[in-house]
């Protein structure tokens, strides 16, 4: 952008230059001419438009369309501003001692500012070549950021799945440890209920056991009771 506004600077300096041969070519027919008038016209015509183009350079999307047919268009007063010039050219020969300072012909520097102006419309079409790169830059990254937006939504969907899946799990879980915690207080309950069974088992088993001796005690005895019967009524059947 610097190189741009550099050139612009340039070719005002340029035009200046212009400006001084023209005065000079006035000055050697010494009367006043309408051609002459008509080439200070162009010249001050042109000036504004650069001034323009410098103050309008720092705006990318206002230079880009508007410097680029401004440059064409002073490409276009430039080639008719040589041509006014090459005609005086052939009427008049010019004193190269009385020529400004810098001792240039204007045929020159005018060639040089068509030069530096095709140099400028080039810049001017890197410009806006520029430009669209940025702005497809600017649509890739709004692609991005609309796919990364899709991306977080998809994601945010998933998420909230997640919790809700995992809100059902935890209800289950808990549901399941109550229903576990209630067959473990059965189980518990079962438990003494079987210990206390064994024990009331165990007593009975001791009582039948107890039982067992006493009828075979008391078969013992009925078969003694029995015996002495026999052999007191066999003693008796003897004696009689």
């Amino acid at each position: 952008m610097n190189n741009i506004e550099q050139k612009i600077q340039k070719l005002e300096r340029w035009l200046k230059e212009s400006e001084k041969h023209i005065a000079y070519l006035e000055k050697q027919i010494g009367i006043k001419d309408k051609e002459i008038d008509l080439l200070k016209t162009k010249v001050g015509n042109l000036k504004p438009h650069l001034k323009k183009a410098l103050q309008d350079i720092e705006n990318k999307d206002k230079i880009i369309p508007a410097l680029e047919m401004q440059l064409i268009e002073m490409a276009n007063e430039l080639s008719s501003l040589q041509h006014r010039i090459q005609k005086l050219r052939e009427t008049i020969i010019l004193d190269m001692t009385h020529l400004p300072s810098t001792n240039t012909p204007v045929f020159n520097l005018i060639t040089d500012v068509r030069t530096n102006i095709k140099l400028l419309a080039d810049s001017a079409r890197g410009l806006r070549q520029e430009v669209i790169n940025l702005r497809d830059i600017n649509l890739n990254q709004q692609e991005l950021t609309n796919e990364l937006g899709t991306i977080n939504e998809t994601l945010k969907e998933q998420i909230d799945g997640l919790t809700d899946k995992n809100e059902t799990n935890q209800f289950e879980i808990i549901e399941k440890t109550r229903l576990y915690e209630q067959v473990q207080d059965r189980l518990d309950e079962c438990r003494e209920e079987n210990y206390q069974l064994r024990e009331s088992l165990e007593g009975v088993h001791e009582n039948i056991t107890e039982s067992e001796s006493a009828y075979d005690r008391l078969r013992q005895k009925i078969r003694i009771l029995g015996l002495t019967h026999i052999a007191w009524r066999a003693r008796n059947l003897r004696q009689a």
